[in-house]
């Protein structure tokens, strides 16, 4: 339902440089490279919009709000000639060759593209009427809702500083930025997809999972009764019937299973983390201004992207740790026929493992030379030779224990 317009941009876009091949003008080539050049964003902005129809994938399966959807909708459909025209326009002077075009109508388009766009976010942003204060209105609590004004500040004042780069003549480095936005906000876009398709996934999952278990409760009790039927019944007479059990329906079924909150918290936190390292790998290629954060050290040999680094890795390890039992339960466990003991060991060492390769990215992240633990090593070697055996026999009776439960 997405594909028409992206398509039709890419078959122009492909047309025009194949037939003009060689003896097109720069305008011709240019005109066949800002279609080119549009394509991905056509194709992200009609896929948003068909995302967010009324009863369609992010209403009925994602769940969404009606009315975020609805104005996102709106929205998106205004930016797409807003960009279109604009981004157009700004290919065509890029591509022109001399550079004649890039102070007059490079600027006003650039102008035209970052008004244009600020006042879109601004709208989709408005603390009043804007997807943040739905949020807030229907989520008191949710972070993202309390700050609404502060993003719609941001979004006002971002917009009046791309404005003022193109006034004060910085074209070039103000419309790299807006292609840097631009692609920031796609991999928001997919981030939210991405949650929403896991979400829809362990949903079902789970749904599933709980008809086989009502269908099992069923087969338990229908047998049951033949049994207490059979106990009772007179030669000759009919075995006992089960007409008063009702068949268990999947739409029933559907009711009586949600995906926990463990789970929910957990591929939220993964999928906010990759976003983060994503948009961060990515700023960090726009130029030295964002690089001299990983040159100047702060603690000792640590820079600022080095701290980063290691709170990301050691809440990304706390958060997996906290909410891992809820996913393998979920993913692996109710497969398989194991006991709740053993499942419990599975997660247990499960836990371990996580720790150990979080704890091994932070000590390579700090810097740690393995080779200076040597000592270490030899100590323990003495120590259980004297009076660790114990400490090492409990911890590996303990794993034991875990999987036997004598």
């Amino acid at each position: 339902m997405a594909a028409p317009l992206p398509l039709a941009s890419l078959f122009l876009a492909v047309a025009i440089l194949h037939l003009g091949a060689g003896e097109a003008s720069d305008w011709i080539y240019g005109l066949g490279t800002a279609l080119l050049g549009v394509t991905t964003f056509l194709a992200q902005a009609c896929f948003l919009i068909v995302l967010c129809r009324r009863e369609g994938l992010g209403e009925v399966h994602f769940q969404w709000n009606r009315e975020i959807l609805s104005r996102l909708r709106r929205l998106t459909a205004w930016t797409i000639p807003i960009w279109l025209l604009s981004s157009v326009t700004i290919l065509l002077v890029l591509t022109e060759g001399s550079g004649a075009f890039l102070d007059g109508l490079g600027r006003m388009a650039g102008l035209f593209i970052v008004v244009g766009m600020g006042s879109v976010l601004a709208l989709l942003l408005h603390p009043e009427k804007g997807i943040a204060a739905v949020i807030h209105r229907d989520h008191p609590k949710a972070v993202f809702g309390r700050l609404r004004r502060v993003w719609f500040f941001l979004i006002v004042a971002l917009t009046v500083f791309l404005a003022g780069l193109l006034l004060a003549g910085f074209v070039f480095t103000s419309l790299l930025l807006v292609e840097q936005i631009e692609v920031s906000l796609g991999a928001v876009l997919w981030a939210y997809l991405i949650y929403g398709l896991a979400i829809r996934w362990f949903m079902i999952r789970e749904r599933k999972l709980a008809l086989e278990e009502l269908r099992e409760k069923r087969r338990a009790r229908l047998e049951a009764l033949r049994q207490e039927a059979k106990a009772v019944q007179e030669p000759g007479e009919p075995s006992g019937d089960d007409s008063g059990i009702p068949e268990v329906k999947e739409e029933e079924a559907l009711e009586l299973s949600e995906v926990s909150e463990q789970t929910r918290r957990l591929i939220a936190f993964l999928v906010a983390a990759g976003l983060i390292g994503k948009l961060l790998l990515y700023w960090t290629q726009f130029g030295p201004a964002l690089e001299v954060l990983d040159r100047h050290d702060i603690i000792g040999d640590l820079s600022f992207a080095d701290l980063a680094m290691i709170v990301l890795v050691g809440a990304v390890t706390l958060a997996t740790t906290r909410n891992l039992p809820g996913l393998l339960e979920v993913v692996v466990l109710r497969r398989m026929e194991l006991d709740s003991g053993t499942r419990n060991a599975i997660t247990t060492l499960a836990k371990y493992v996580v720790v150990a390769i979080g704890a091994v990215i932070l000590f390579h992240r700090v810097g740690v030379d393995w080779s200076q633990f040597g000592w270490i090593a030899a100590a323990l070697g003495v120590g259980l030779g004297f009076g660790l055996q114990e400490v090492v026999a409990n911890f590996i009776s303990g794993i034991i224990l875990l999987f036997e439960r004598p």
